[in-house]
């Protein structure tokens, strides 16, 4: 009888063993990260854990512009109020971003796998909040990138209950663009010409003064010095040559 009841307590505590130890290892491979829990494909933390509301919120305000391939530092912070009673709490992470949208580099507290981010331990939490901090290098074509994110606070007492229930997620888009060019310049307008002086009006030229009119003379008869006298006069035709007394000067001219 006692042999009989050894091999059954003996089968039981197997039992229990084994129990423990399925427990054990998905209490710990939550503690190590899960993917597939971003909300890229509907799925989140919440399919496990469970417990109460700690009403927390993930929250992104960074750069939401990049250009194609850039270096953008993220930083996601979780912030909940753990409900009386959870006096450790700490939190987890799963974060994945759009097919075909660049790399996802883990930072001090997260690790790599299978191209998402987890935390590869549970995180402590001070004053109800923490700050997922990585890197995400973006595609080298233009286009709209989505980041998913998920993250849980739970009460760390290495099980799936206690813990919130309504997991914090996020769905951040990012826009990959080249800077659009600067426009040119406008050219300055060229400056009107001044307008040129008008030519000042020549002056009419004054009328040349008429010529006073010559006294009009009475042609006298012999006058040959046009004085109005008759002058005397001799013809000598050896010489061909008139002789004239002038009745003005009286001398003889020829």
């Amino acid at each position: 009888m006692q042999r009989h009841f050894s091999k059954k307590a003996a089968a039981n505590l197997a039992f229990v063993t084994g129990l423990f130890a399925l427990m054990q290892s998905n209490a710990l491979a939550n503690s190590t990260g899960i993917t597939g829990r971003s909300g890229k494909n509907g799925s989140n933390c919440s399919s496990c854990h469970s417990g109460a509301n700690y009403n927390s919120s993930l929250n992104y305000n960074g750069e939401t512009s990049v250009t194609p391939g850039a270096t953008l530092d993220v930083d996601l912070v979780l912030q909940f109020t753990a409900p009386a009673g959870v006096s450790n709490p700490h939190a987890g992470v799963n974060v994945a971003v759009s097919d075909n949208g660049g790399t996802l580099v883990a930072g001090a507290t997260t690790t790599n796998r299978n191209g998402e981010l987890v935390h590869f331990q549970p995180n402590a939490s001070s004053g109800g909040s923490f700050t997922w901090s990585f890197q995400w290098i973006a595609p080298q074509t233009e286009g709209s990138v989505t980041l998913y994110a998920c993250s849980e606070a739970v009460n760390r007492d290495f099980s799936t209950t206690g813990d919130d229930s309504n997991t914090a997620c996020l769905e951040q888009v990012f826009t990959v663009a080249n800077p659009e060019p600067e426009p040119e310049p406008e050219p300055e307008p060229e400056p009107e010409p001044e307008p040129e002086p008008e030519p000042e009006p020549e002056p009419e030229p004054e009328p040349e003064p008429e010529p006073e009119p010559e006294p009009e003379t009475t042609p006298t008869v012999g006058d040959i010095d046009n004085d109005g006298r008759a002058d005397f006069a001799v013809w000598r035709g050896e010489n061909t040559t008139f002789y004239t007394k002038s009745s003005d000067t009286l001398q003889v001219v020829h």
